[in-house]
């Protein structure tokens, strides 16, 4: 069931609240604190008869909270009648009604140039009809969204008008995420046909795709005929965005061709599809598989793959810029014999034996990987901005790879290992952590994927977790925090079976 919570994120904080009355200071967090050098707002309360009017500020005195509650304590508050809140610019944000604490009654919130981006009716906290919006911008277009109990029941995404060029998602409610019937409309606001998904999973009709800011039919694609495979069409058409084709394809059952142009109209490669009835998919044949982005009004060009015979013979892929960034070489049997590299220091080759790499150099993305007679003697990988991540470098003497991990440019471990590949089982090293002054840490001692001696913390930017490994006596011990909090602690004994679920990898200092 699709469901749309409504969450006061500014009324929350966390920690104890210990003043009875006066000003009550926040960080960034709605942490409660003491020292109004670091606060980031305030909060001044009133009592009215057997309410508090509670007033939150910006730091700068700017409202960013007033309401009627009938418990003070921050992050417990029980609001009665209207709530409102407040952008920095003194601009509303939210105005919300409540009832004992239930959210009940209207609710709309805007965003900051003052378009509204909900409106609501309540009848619990998640029970409501109403609608959302979203506003055209460079990556999406206009967007209504109408909801019923708490369901989505309609979605409209449409261009400059709600009679333009538009689709319109229909949901059945229930459990379902996706629509029951998707109408498409082109230019004009003329109606193109539908798309549904039958019983058994098979879409029938037409599907469309458009391009965003302003709203253009991207793709035509027809599941309406006779497909073999249930995500395939059996024919579509996609258009760059001065209206010229820029790629086709049309099945007759069995085989299938796919046809590639350029913004004039010229024909740049075709391919020959076989239907594949082990795989039950059409599978590339013959001649030159382009892949072109399809959400680019002009011409980029991702990839390139040359097939004979149902073989793939080469490949070629492109950066952002249209570059020629690697050619892959592939034997009779579909694996790779040679792979081209091209970058700032002129062209690599690294060439593979027995379907691995042997001797040469790959530059892929921002890694490049040298190897020597099928060992892998040196990585290195940068950022976005070109700062050092990872390096990885064998000394033949020893035996043993010398590893440097980067967090923004600076080291933060330090370690050798006779894991070749980050991701291998049973990794071992004894690891030398480093602070943000460069100051190397207590060691940390990895043996078989097991820790042995010290602290690992390993953060995860994604969802705000840090996970801590450690041993303490004959367990094994993993930890979970959310910020600072701990909310999950793990044992496994040590001298009993291991699980995989407490190993530790070389890859898992880098995802951080």
């Amino acid at each position: 069931m699709k469901r749309f919570f409504i969450v006061s994120a500014f009324a929350l904080c966390q920690g104890i609240y210990a003043q009875s009355q006066g000003v009550v200071y926040f960080d960034e967090e709605w942490n409660i604190i003491k020292d109004k050098k670091k606060a980031s707002f305030y909060r001044e309360t009133t009592k009215q008869g057997d309410y508090y009017l509670v007033k939150d500020y910006y730091i700068n005195g700017t409202l960013q909270m007033e309401g009627v509650t009938s418990d003070k304590t921050p992050n417990q508050e029980v609001f009665e009648g209207k709530v409102t809140w407040y952008y920095p610019d003194g601009q509303v944000s939210t105005v919300s009604h409540f009832s004992k604490g239930t959210q009940v009654g209207e609710h709309k919130s805007y965003q900051e140039d003052g378009r509204i981006v909900q409106d609501f009716i309540y009848k619990n906290d998640s029970i409501f009809n109403g609608k959302s919006y979203g506003y055209e911008n460079e990556y999406q277009n206009n967007m209504i969204t109408e909801f019923k109990n708490g369901d989505v029941v309609k979605t409209i995404v449409y261009g400059k008008s709600l009679q333009g060029i538009r689709y319109e998602e229909i949901y059945a409610g229930g459990e379902s995420y996706t629509p029951t019937e998707v109408k498409f409309y082109d230019e004009n606001g003329k109606y193109i046909g539908s798309q549904k998904i039958n019983k058994n999973g098979i879409y029938t009709g037409i599907n469309v795709k458009y391009y965003a800011s302003p709203m253009k039919v991207s793709c035509i694609e027809n599941f309406s005929g006779q497909s073999t495979t249930y995500d395939m069409p059996t024919e579509s058409k996609c258009y760059y965005g001065n209206g010229k084709l820029k790629k086709t394809y049309k099945s007759n059952g069995k085989t299938a061709t796919e046809i590639v142009y350029d913004e004039n109209g010229k024909r740049i490669g075709s391919l020959e599809y076989r239907y594949d009835k082990e795989m039950d998919w059409m599978a590339p044949y013959n001649g030159e598989k382009i892949e072109i982005d399809l959400y680019e009004r002009t011409k980029k060009i991702i990839s390139i793959l040359t097939y004979k015979n149902g073989k793939g013979t080469e490949g070629k892929y492109f950066d952002q810029d249209g570059g020629l960034q690697n050619q892959y070489f592939y034997d009779d049997e579909g694996g790779v014999k040679e792979i081209w590299s091209f970058g700032d220091g002129g062209k690599q080759v690294l060439t593979y034996r027995d379907g691995l790499p042997y001797n040469g150099s790959v530059i892929e993305g921002g890694s490049q990987s040298t190897y020597k007679d099928g060992v892998l003697m040196e990585t290195r990988e940068v950022n976005m901005e070109g700062k050092p991540t990872y390096e990885k470098k064998y000394d033949e003497s020893k035996g043993i790879y010398e590893v440097k991990i980067y967090s923004d440019g600076k080291l933060k471990y330090y370690y050798t290992t006779n894991n070749r590949y980050d991701e291998d089982a049973y990794f071992s090293a004894e690891i030398t952590p480093f602070d943000d002054k460069g100051k190397p840490m207590s060691k940390i001692v990895i043996k078989d994927g097991k820790i042995e001696k010290g602290v690992l913390k390993l953060k995860s930017y994604a969802d705000a977790e840090t996970v801590e490994y450690s041993k303490k006596g004959k367990w094994y011990v993993k930890r979970t925090y959310l910020e600072k909090e701990l909310i999950k602690e793990e044992r496994f004994k040590s001298d009993g079976d291991y699980s995989d679920y407490f190993e530790i990898y070389e890859i898992m200092l880098r995802t951080e």
